[in-house]
C-alpha cells in the first residue's frame, strides 16, 4: 500500500491511509464511478446465483447502524459487497484499478460516522442504494447497474464532502 501511494509511513506511528485534497479525492470518485459503473455493466452478463445471494446477504452489513463504532464492520462488508459484483465481471486488471481506488475512496469511511439522526439518514439511503444495484444485478440489466453504481458513487462523494 505505502509503495502504490495508498498509505504512508510515520515514524513510531505505523502506516496511515493518505487522505485526497478535496480535488483529488473528486477524481478519485469519478474514475471509481466510471470504471465501477462498466464493472457491473459487465457483471450483469457473468454473475451467479450464488454471487447474488451473497450480496443480498451482505445488504444489511454494508451500512453504518444507529450505534456508533460500527465503521469496521461496515467497511468490510461493503468491500466484499462491491467486490464480489467487480470479481464477476471477469476483467482482472479492472478489479486490481478498482481495488486501488476504493483504498483510496474509503480512507475517508471514519469522517462519515457522525451523529445517530445523521448515520441512520445515510444508512437509509445506502441500503436502498445496494439493494437496487442486487436487484438490476438479478434481472441482468447491465445499463441499469451501471447508472445506479454512478449514482451510488456520486452520492457517497456529496455526502463526504459535507462532512469535510
Amino acid at each position: 500500500m505505502v509503495a502504490e501511494g495508498l498509505a504512508v509511513h510515520v515514524p513510531y506511528r505505523g502506516v496511515q491511509a493518505v487522505l485526497l485534497p478535496v480535488e483529488e479525492l473528486e477524481d478519485a470518485y469519478d474514475l471509481r464511478a466510471l470504471l465501477e459503473g462498466l464493472a457491473l455493466k459487465l457483471a450483469a452478463k457473468r454473475i451467479s446465483d450464488e454471487d447474488l445471494a451473497r450480496m443480498r446477504a451482505l445488504l444489511p452489513e454494508t451500512v453504518v447502524g444507529a450505534e456508533p463504532g460500527t465503521i469496521e464492520r461496515v467497511w468490510k462488508s461493503n468491500w466484499e459487497f462491491h467486490m464480489i459484483a467487480i470479481r464477476a465481471s471477469g476483467r482482472r486488471h479492472l478489479e486490481r484499478f478498482l481495488q486501488q481506488l476504493m483504498h483510496l475512496t474509503n480512507a475517508y469511511a471514519p469522517l462519515s460516522e457522525r451523529t445517530e439522526q445523521e448515520r441512520m439518514e445515510v444508512a437509509t439511503n445506502e441500503l436502498e442504494a445496494h439493494t437496487r444495484i442486487v436487484e438490476a444485478l438479478e434481472a441482468h440489466d447491465g445499463e441499469l447497474a451501471q447508472t445506479l453504481m454512478t449514482d451510488h458513487l456520486q452520492t457517497a462523494l456529496s455526502t463526504l464532502k459535507a462532512c469535510l
